[in-house]
């Protein structure tokens, strides 16, 4: 079956409104009566949905490098396509379905938290920190597609880095001041290769009392952005500054 995604916004409106009265097909059914109904876009004509089957079905963190990497390689979109939530909820509610429901769990024995989860991983919230952070198939696109912006890096050493802690990834794309700047994003995230592989300081990016060293880096980032045009620096002026932060925090 072709990439696709609906036609209007109409079924994501319909899905989230029965969220609770589909509870049982979002734990061990299916939806393919009510996809078969809906009329949609046609985006890649190349593309099967059994070239997700390839994807690691498993409750944590620990295949999200090799599962953002197939989806990169299988879903190819352009970057306004990826912002549509009329994709992403095909995906996750089709050929992604038994991957989201595994990923993230469903507590039977508690549906209210059911729904909230539903609702952030198998739909969307909003367009933005919803399709960035929470649903669970398009934030593996966007890890790509971030890690795919640093020249500096192989695609699989930076989504090791940027997937390494999620508090990491989540404060990352948090900082306007790192991710709209190609040359800052792949200064922080050759250092933060250098610090996490190189030098083997998992600590860094720990999270420790709510607040990790690597927050109050990119918070420094984000300060020094807001006083001198980064972007205005030379390659070798940034990657120093962006060192020294890092190194500031460590002492």
């Amino acid at each position: 079956m072709a990439l696709k995604m609906f036609r209007s916004t109409t079924p994501v409106k319909t899905l989230k409104e029965t969220v609770e009265d589909n509870l049982d097909a979002y734990k061990e059914g299916n939806f393919d009566n009510f996809l078969s109904e809906q009329h949609y876009f046609e985006l890649n004509d190349t593309f099967q949905d059994k070239d997700l089957d390839a994807l690691i079905c498993s409750s944590g963190p620990a295949h999200d490098v090799e599962n953002s990497l197939l989806v990169w390689e299988k879903v190819k979109i352009t970057p306004r396509i990826a912002r549509e939530a009329r994709l992403w909820v095909v995906l996750t509610h089709g050929p992604c379905l038994e991957y989201t429901r595994t990923r993230w769990p469903l507590d039977s024995s508690d549906d209210n938290e059911n729904i909230l989860k539903i609702k952030k991983k198998f739909l969307v919230i909003d367009d933005k920190r919803g399709i960035d952070r929470e649903n669970a198939v398009s934030r593996l696109w966007m890890s790509s597609y971030i890690a795919s912006k640093v020249t500096t890096l192989s695609l699989g050493q930076a989504l090791f880095v940027l997937l390494n802690q999620t508090d990491f990834r989540e404060g990352l794309i948090g900082r306007p001041t790192v991710l709209k700047s190609v040359r800052t994003l792949n200064a922080v995230m050759s250092t933060a290769k250098r610090i996490l592989i190189d030098e083997g300081d998992k600590d860094f990016f720990a999270r420790k009392g709510g607040k990790g060293k690597y927050r109050s880096w990119l918070e420094e980032i984000n300060l020094e952005g807001g006083t001198k045009l980064l972007d205005g620096l030379s390659d070798k002026q940034l990657n120093t500054l962006v060192e020294n932060l890092a190194d500031a925090e460590r002492r």
